[in-house]
């Protein structure tokens, strides 16, 4: 008996590479994502620093350019949160996540939630049209 591994096939290896090179694919992506998160937060602390000066001397002195230059900081503010809070994942994956849920028993479920409900109204009218009527 010889201890000689078992041998793959061309098909397993072409299917390793493959699944290889979209885990680094991913990984690439978060390290993106990671680097913008890790550039956005500090500018939105500086932000928040500066609204709240510009708040403080807007409330003594009420300039119109105060007032324009706060609108516009909030508005970088907001764009910083959206940039901040979105997720990891990007749409592709999202679309998968939803599809893979609706494949594995989302549909089936509401489907025959619907028979039942549905069917329970239409006997529910039918009796109480045929105890009025």
């Amino acid at each position: 008996m010889s201890s000689e591994p078992p041998q793959t096939t061309d098909n397993e290896e072409a299917l390793f590479e493959e699944e290889l090179i979209k885990a680094e694919e991913t990984l690439s992506r978060i390290r993106q994502r990671y680097a913008e998160i890790k550039e956005a937060q500090p500018q939105k602390e500086e932000l928040q620093e500066r609204l709240m000066k510009l708040e403080a001397q807007w409330a003594e002195n009420p300039l119109k350019e105060l007032e324009i230059e706060v609108k516009q900081i909030k508005e970088q503010l907001e764009e910083l949160e959206v940039i901040l809070e979105s997720n990891l994942l990007g749409n592709q994956e999202l679309k998968k996540i939803f599809w893979d849920g609706i494949r594995r028993g989302l549909l089936g479920e509401v489907f025959w939630q619907i028979v039942r409900f549905g069917g329970l109204g239409v006997l529910l009218g039918w009796v109480l049209k045929s105890c009025a009527g």
